[in-house]
């Protein structure tokens, strides 16, 4: 099957209509389950300045990332993808997140556990790895664009292997 998406991503997204789910769509202005605006939260920030600064994470909407976005091969498909990430997912356990706090995450604001997560952690570099070899390498703009900020050796070397800088090792849970 042939998809319209040009990139996939597998991303944790809260349970609809929890009050976690609920939170993250009035703070980004966009609900991602029904695919419409709806009104920011109100609180201490402006609404002028709200806005300016949730447009560009309004896109993706409140989501944590577990396995960044790829492009994929030509070869495959996004029914093989799907499968594959429900056979990967179906190899690990249920498990609880821990509590969330507010941290600030390089240049954003972002919702982090409270402790490490070794099974988050778990699920999430076994997406990294076992849906490489879906990926089609990434384009010459597409690494310009990521060598752009500052890496350390261990996260250039985590680029070349795996399209991503912040996986494996170098993966920090956050929900934006």
């Amino acid at each position: 099957m042939k998809s319209n998406f040009s990139r996939f991503a597998v991303y944790y997204l809260p349970c609809p209509g929890s009050p976690l789910q609920r939170f993250g769509d009035k703070w980004l202005g966009w609900s991602i389950t029904d695919g419409e605006f709806i009104n920011h939260l109100q609180g201490q920030l402006p609404a002028t300045e709200h806005a300016k600064i949730t447009v560009n994470p309004q896109k993706y909407g409140f989501h944590g990332t577990l396995k960044p976005p790829l492009r994929l091969k030509e070869k495959f498909g996004q029914n093989e993808l799907i499968n594959a990430v429900h056979h990967i997912a179906k190899m690990h356990h249920p498990f609880m997140m821990p509590g969330l706090i507010l941290q600030v995450v390089d240049q954003f604001m972002a919702l982090v556990p409270m402790e490490h997560s070794p099974a988050m952690h778990n699920l999430a570099s076994a997406l990294v790895t076992g849906l490489d070899s879906f990926r089609k390498a990434p384009t010459q703009e597409e690494t310009n664009r990521r060598l752009s900020v500052e890496l350390t050796s261990r996260q250039t070397k985590l680029l070349e292997a795996w399209g991503y800088p912040y996986v494996l090792d170098e993966f920090h849970f956050h929900l934006t």
